[in-house]
């Protein structure tokens, strides 16, 4: 089997699962449901890993380059602590916490109250969270993992932050806005993987000039090109 069909079966695949079960549309994924109730931090952390890997491996194959094993490991080591592990906990407090009673002291009144929280939810996460622990993380994660001393990633994170930042905020506003409004909070890290493994091929598809520069390729524009949060 060719690398592109076998991405493309493990895309399918990794995609089904989680994004039926956050939406409730297939009544044959008791089993996940289940254990997104039972065993939910173990769950998230297994769904975010397969789906870094199937994403990670679909760009690295797009890309045309050889398969970099420890790339594939830094993302999956990221996803798995920060989709899997951080926004397990996150996720439900942000929720708890952002319940539209700020934007209502600024809004006309009959604006529904829930579309308010979700609007709050979405501008605690990608205007604080995002800026003040995802892409610390990321870039500690993934640079540490491949290889990257300190001031390797520091370099790193002061020259592809504002872009990535942007690039980011364009993708997730509307994708996290559509999850706070329309996922039960049991199925949103589920809903956050999979949309993070479509941000991060969108990236690869969009990010090709970088790859062409001359005088060769450093692995930190490897790693910006393909960052997905």
């Amino acid at each position: 089997m060719s690398f592109s069909r076998l991405s493309t079966r493990v895309l399918v695949r990794s995609l089904c699962v989680p994004t039926a079960a956050a939406f409730g549309i297939v009544p044959g994924l008791d089993t996940y449901q289940a254990l997104l109730a039972t065993h939910p931090l173990q769950t998230n952390l297994a769904t975010a890993g397969a789906l870094a890997l199937t994403g990670d491996s679909i760009a690295q194959g797009l890309s045309g380059a050889q398969y970099d094993a420890k790339r594939a490991a830094s993302f999956v080591a990221f996803d798995a602590a920060y989709r899997g592990g951080f926004q397990t906990a996150a996720l439900p407090w942000i929720i708890a916490n952002c319940d539209g009673t700020v934007l209502r002291a600024i809004t006309p009144a009959g604006v529904d109250l829930s579309l308010l929280a979700a609007c709050e939810a979405t501008v605690f996460n990608q205007f604080l969270v995002i800026p003040i622990i995802y892409y610390p993380l990321f870039f500690a994660v993934t640079g540490a993992v491949q290889g990257l001393d300190r001031n390797a990633s520091l370099r790193r994170a002061r020259t592809s932050f504002a872009s990535l930042t942007i690039r980011n905020w364009k993708f997730w506003v509307p994708a996290n806005l559509a999850q706070f409004v329309l996922l039960e909070p049991q199925y949103q890290v589920a809903y956050t993987c999979v949309m993070g493994l479509i941000w991060n091929i969108i990236l690869s598809a969009t990010a090709g000039d970088a790859r062409a520069k001359p005088g060769g390729r450093e692995l930190t524009e490897t790693l910006d090109e393909t960052d997905k949060p």
